[in-house]
């Protein structure tokens, strides 16, 4: 029963059990045809296609909610439910498994400068106490941060059970 995928997302949506999807808008059918092109090139170019299909079939699914509501249209619009469409996608097409995934990034080379030359920098951590101060350069004064008492509270009762 393997087949080759269709070239056209209609014969597709109703291999895969879609009725109505030529009485779709067709601002939706032209988007979906898009999709499923560029579904075609990814597969032509080797890749796996199983991930964009299945979002594709979920994105058709919504679409086909939402012609029953919009439409009033007479009988079943679809055949199967969602996991019986992925089942029946995967009967149909299970060479869509087969391809690579590529990377989305190669990986990172350490940084040259040119000619090939790597950097000799090296970052410095700078204690605050280390800077020498001059006539231009005022420090910041340091706050008082400890607090041994807080207005209101105290520690009378906060750790004992009773209260």
């Amino acid at each position: 029963m393997e087949r080759e995928l269709p070239t056209g997302f209609v014969d597709f949506a109703v291999s895969t059990g879609f009725l109505a999807a030529n009485h779709w808008s067709k601002a939706s059918i032209e988007s979906f045809q898009r999709s499923w092109e560029e579904i075609l090139v990814q597969k032509n170019n080797g890749q796996a296609v199983m991930l964009p299909i299945f979002s594709l079939l979920y994105r058709m699914n919504i679409e086909d909610d939402a012609f029953l509501v919009h439409e009033n249209f007479e009988g079943a619009s679809r055949l199967r439910s969602v996991h019986d469409q992925s089942i029946r996608i995967l009967e149909l097409y299970p060479q869509i498994s087969e391809g690579t995934n590529t990377p989305k990034e190669p990986a990172r080379r350490p940084v040259q400068i040119g000619l090939g030359l790597t950097s000799s920098y090296k970052h410095k951590n700078i204690n605050r106490l280390s800077v020498k101060l001059d006539e231009h350069t005022v420090a910041k004064p340091k706050a008082y941060r400890h607090i041994l008492y807080t207005a209101g509270w105290s520690v009378r009762g906060a750790f004992d059970e009773e209260y």
